[in-house]
């Protein structure tokens, strides 16, 4: 699979961070591509790598992933096998998180990046999850070549992915995920969306350049809840979460800069400067007051 273009976004460069915090824990990383080798041991290491520091890129962090299984009815435990999919897994963090939830649970994760999906299914095993109940595939979901039986799977997450869809990709994201969805079940998505008037230009450039996102082409509520609706959800709650959001990245950015000594002694400066400089624009955005966030649960009931 050829490099995608999302590769632009500062966040997902420096992937080797995984590799530098997991060596803090004591985990093992040598080697790279398919030589890679991640290994570790230890009765807490699971829960150390649930824990490790800056692998959840969504907002609400592990408490979120949580939140999803209770919203979903997807918590505790009745015997009965679940799929979940996680669509835009990146290297697998609330996937695992999701898994750790219940042993009901079979949790496949969707990621475009195919250097995400190797590395974090190494990381899955040394955590000692079977990635027969949590596994990642480098594949796009929107791509008819990204094959499921149909009304197959118990739930679908994704957290901040829909955002670089577009207009387009959005609608077919909704198409497919009704055609995997068996009736009654449910999703959660964490995504962006149009809250003020008008963005600005300096907005624009920076969702296209920096987040990969067409602010022309994120909807407002109306226009996301419409587009569900058009494919047969229902009950449809759109929890605006764009306060809590701003303080979220306000309060990360400020804690970035203040761990800058510990960042260049785990890390190195391009690592430091190069999300810096991405965190420092989430904040202008969310600060403008023309960009949203939402956490939003629906019922797939056609």
């Amino acid at each position: 699979m050829e490099e995608q273009p999302i590769k632009t976004m500062k966040l997902y460069s420096h992937v080797d961070r995984v590799f530098n915090e997991l060596r803090e824990l004591g985990v093992e990383v040598n080697g790279e591509g398919d030589a890679l080798r991640i290994e570790g041991d230890g009765d807490d290491l699971q829960e150390k790598i649930l824990s490790l520091r800056g692998s959840y890129l969504n907002y609400g962090q592990r408490e979120s992933v949580t939140d999803a299984a209770k919203m979903m009815g997807l918590f505790g435990e009745d015997g009965n096998s679940k799929l979940v999919l996680d669509v835009g897994a990146g290297l697998g963090q609330p996937a695992r998180a999701m898994a750790s939830l219940s042993p009901d649970l079979r949790i496949l994760g969707v990621e475009l990046q195919a250097d995400q999906v190797e590395v974090g299914n190494k990381i899955t095993e040394v955590a000692g999850f079977d990635l027969d109940r949590c596994k990642l595939v480098a594949a796009d979901f929107l791509s008819e070549d990204f094959i499921l039986p149909p009304a197959s799977a118990d739930g679908l997450v994704s957290w901040l992915c829909v955002l670089h869809m577009g207009d387009a990709g959005r609608k077919k994201m909704w198409e497919r995920t009704a055609s995997f969805l068996k009736p009654g079940a449910k999703i959660y998505i964490e995504d962006f969306f149009k809250l003020g008037d008008k963005f600005t230009d300096e907005e624009i450039t920076s969702l296209r350049e920096d987040i990969y996102c067409e602010a022309e082409e994120l909807p407002t509520m109306e226009e996301y809840i419409k587009e569900l609706e058009a494919v047969g959800f229902k009950d449809i709650n759109f929890d605006d979460q764009t306060e809590t959001w701003t303080a979220f990245v306000e309060s990360r950015f400020d804690a970035w800069n203040d761990a800058k000594d510990r960042t260049l002694r785990v890390h190195n400066e391009a690592t430091f400067n190069d999300l810096g400089y991405f965190y420092e624009a989430m904040v202008k955005l969310f600060q403008g007051g023309n960009l949203g966030g939402v956490r939003l649960v629906a019922t797939f009931s056609p």
